[in-house]
């Protein structure tokens, strides 16, 4: 029985894809581990040297090629033939801590929450690492209930992402998650979606994730995110739509959850928008467009409208004023 699924979403990666692989198939891993490596239609030999690693370990790996779609189409994909209990995305650029994840299976074995959370390692340029670590606030290896954990309460909201969430595979594929094609930054999707249909969480401390943020062209690089306005109002908006539809539904406790997420892709665009862009047309749309669909919600709207960076409420100048920040505060102040 497979147990745990990881899901590589390969684009153009035959620099670092042979790292990653190497870290999920060493000797000792059990076959309760499934990989599956989605070629996204890659033009270097990424195809190839994920087929090599198939034919070497066919127990653990499978490969799956297609034409180019983006992150969420791999991962859409992946979900579709996963078998493993749990299921995680593992970016091809990135690497998994093996020793963390040999234990994570052996817990898995005796496992039935809904959410697996681990920590995960940043490397940064210039040789920096940034450990990342469970809060203080969190007992590890004891289960919570998700309609009770308020993430903000127990400052946990800016320790849960993509690196270190590992949901129930049944979870995703009752609810037939589809994450946004065609652009990037939807693990925020992957993390949100499925919060209110989990009811049960727990944290081990494992460093499990190695995050690599040095490479360059990396998305979460501040070049490439101040240019992907669009991007982030998309999926800011299919965020936004999520929350409401399933309002009632859900206590205040997974909304203040839920939003813990949407918040950071909406200050992103905000961020962008309203600081780095040029104001085109296009912007001013979207910028209206979003600013409706959250004034939809007043709990949204309120939160939405506290956000802060360093102190400077650029979201709420452009709402009350539609003064844009971009011309009135130096951007140095802003990074």
């Amino acid at each position: 029985m497979k147990l745990l699924t990881l899901a590589i979403s390969a684009y153009n990666m035959q620099e670092y894809l042979g790292k990653c692989l190497d870290s999920v198939t060493r000797p000792d891993i059990p076959d309760t581990l499934e990989v599956i490596i989605v070629n996204d239609g890659s033009k270097d030999k990424t195809s190839e040297i994920a087929h090599q690693y198939e034919k070497r370990f066919n127990s653990i790996v499978r490969v799956i090629d297609k034409e180019n779609g983006h992150y969420g189409s791999c991962i859409n994909k992946a979900l579709e033939v996963a078998t493993g209990k749990y299921f995680r995305p593992l970016d091809a650029d990135d690497w998994m801590n093996t020793d963390a994840l040999v234990s994570l299976l052996s817990l898995l074995e005796n496992n039935d929450n809904d959410l697996i959370v681990t920590t995960h390692t940043n490397y940064l340029d210039n040789n920096r690492v940034n450990h990342i670590k469970i809060p203080d606030s969190i007992i590890v290896n004891k289960q919570y209930d998700l309609n009770t954990l308020d993430f903000q309460k127990e400052k946990i909201d800016c320790f849960l992402k993509m690196h270190t969430m590992t949901y129930k595979t049944s979870i995703l594929k009752n609810m037939s998650l589809k994450l946004s094609t065609g652009i990037s930054y939807t693990d925020s999707e992957y993390c949100m979606f499925p919060l209110d249909k989990a009811n049960s969480v727990i944290f081990y401390d494992l460093d499990l994730y190695q995050y690599n943020l040095s490479r360059e062209g990396q998305t979460m690089q501040q070049s490439i995110i101040t240019k992907s306005v669009k991007p982030f109002y998309l999926i800011s908006m299919k965020m936004i739509d999520y929350f409401i539809k399933n309002y009632d539904r859900n206590n205040c406790v997974v909304r203040s959850n839920q939003r813990c997420f949407m918040r950071l892709v909406i200050y992103f665009f905000f961020r962008a928008a309203l600081i780095f862009s040029e104001g085109t047309e296009d912007t001013k749309k979207m910028l209206s467009s979003l600013m409706n669909q959250i004034a939809q919600n007043k709990e949204l709207k309120d939160d939405i409208l506290s956000l802060r960076y360093r102190k400077v409420p650029f979201v709420y100048i452009w709402y009350k004023f539609k003064i844009r920040i971009l011309y009135y505060f130096p951007k140095f102040l802003l990074y």
